[in-house]
């Protein structure tokens, strides 16, 4: 992973990427997740990257493809010692503090998440029938991702998840309107 700019306190550096969440919904790809080991120095630019976009001229790239840090999100450090070894590995981390991050275990915990993005009243036992609808209309999308633990997924919120969650779970009520009253 790179991170380059034109000013001076920001460098054209290498750090190795450990785990990452791309969003799969922008042009060039957010970053939703990223944590980042490396030498002080590479993961100090990389870090000054991350915190000072917005007024610098900054581009990410991983494996050579174009990618862009989340709007708002946070970003922390921590030092490593390793004994035997003069110098300090670096840990990073940046996470979007946007909603459109789902890390789930199963559909269940993915279904309360997309219910969120609902403004009209859905009930847990639509779950089996909307969150396939939802999925083939994009209102949640499964992201690209790396270096997550087994047995969890990232998902992304459309921009326009909710628009498209109300439009499914009306078209569902209306579809099934006899059968929700009689039960």
């Amino acid at each position: 992973m790179s991170a380059s700019g034109r000013r001076g306190n920001i460098r054209s550096c290498d750090v190795k990427a450990v785990a990452g969440i791309l969003s799969p919904v922008t042009e060039p790809a957010t970053l939703l997740y990223v944590e980042v080991i490396g030498p002080d120095a590479d993961v100090e630019s990389v870090l000054a990257a991350m915190h000072s976009e917005a007024s610098v001229s900054v581009r990410w790239s991983l494996a050579g493809h174009a990618l862009q840090m989340p709007a708002k999100h946070r970003a922390v450090n921590t030092r490593i010692k390793i004994d035997g070894w003069r110098g300090k590995v670096q840990h990073a981390c940046a996470v979007s503090m946007a909603a459109d991050l789902a890390l789930v275990a199963d559909e269940h915990a993915l279904w309360l998440k997309l219910k969120d993005a609902v403004t009209t009243p859905v009930l847990d036992a639509w779950a089996e029938d909307l969150l396939p609808q939802a999925i083939e209309a994009g209102a949640v999308v499964k992201c690209e991702s790396f270096g997550l633990p087994d047995g969890v997924a990232a998902w992304g919120l459309h921009p326009d998840a909710t628009r498209k969650m109300d439009e499914l779970t009306s078209a569902f009520v209306d579809a099934n309107v006899w059968d929700l009253i009689v039960n």
